[in-house]
């Protein structure tokens, strides 16, 4: 079954949980005349009005005065890493504009969105920290969540540049039985969400054989998967 067959409409209170504050999301604005426009802005959050923020898209002034108008359509694609991951889509309508003391943009929660997952499996949200092989350092991360096939791990976006398709092997030590997994996959995915970069990765048959492994060592610690103290 392919992912458009497997698309489902959701409440939009349910959608807007599974956006991940700080994480970029995709708008998009058709004017009444027909125009449309593009940019990458961060997701804030909801409030208790029904309304979803955003922050103010980093764009010239002259394209805040022509496209970001209250009562224009706004469409947005977000990705959600939550279970089995989930490209979420909805169309809504600006409400308000915020310049001081921060620039926010307003938009109405819609009563539904469109979700399209992502992966055949779910992934568990875990508590590790690992070590990434670059071939000039060894760069320290924290996975976010975990399943047979993939993981997400993110770091700092100061830290050094990884690409899509790059082969990654990722390093994860039991501190107790000081045994190590090695988790060899590639970059699929690239997310910037506030100051980290996240890297959603496929494991290879190596990989996936080695984190059968890890699972069996994990404890659910009342936040996530870790290993047991």
């Amino acid at each position: 079954m392919s992912n458009k067959d497997r698309e489902k409409l959701i409440p939009g209170a349910q959608g807007a949980l599974l956006i991940k504050n700080s994480s970029i999301v995709t708008i998009s604005i058709k004017t009444p005349l027909g125009r449309i426009f593009r940019c990458e802005t961060v997701f804030i959050g909801t409030d208790s009005h029904d309304y979803l923020l955003l922050e103010m898209p980093s764009i010239p002034k002259k394209d805040i005065d022509m496209y970001l108008l209250e009562g224009f359509n706004i469409s947005i694609k977000a990705v959600s890493d939550r279970g089995e991951g989930a490209i979420i889509r909805f169309a809504s309508r600006i409400e308000h504009l915020i310049f001081k003391p921060i620039g926010l943009l307003a938009i109405s929660l819609p009563h539904s969105m469109m979700s399209t997952p992502l992966r055949s499996e779910p992934r568990f949200e875990v508590t590790l920290q690992g070590k990434v092989i670059l071939s000039e350092r060894q760069l320290l991360v924290e996975l976010q969540n975990l399943s047979h096939k993939g993981c997400c791990f993110q770091h700092s976006i100061h830290g050094p540049e990884i690409n899509l398709d790059q082969k990654v092997d990722i390093f994860i030590t039991n501190p107790t039985l000081k045994t190590y997994f090695q988790l060899s996959g590639s970059i699929k995915s690239i997310n910037r969400v506030g100051v980290f970069c996240q890297y959603g990765v496929m494991f290879d048959p190596q990989g996936c054989s080695n984190t059968k492994l890890l699972l069996k060592q994990l404890v659910f610690d009342g936040v996530g998967l870790s290993f047991k103290k």
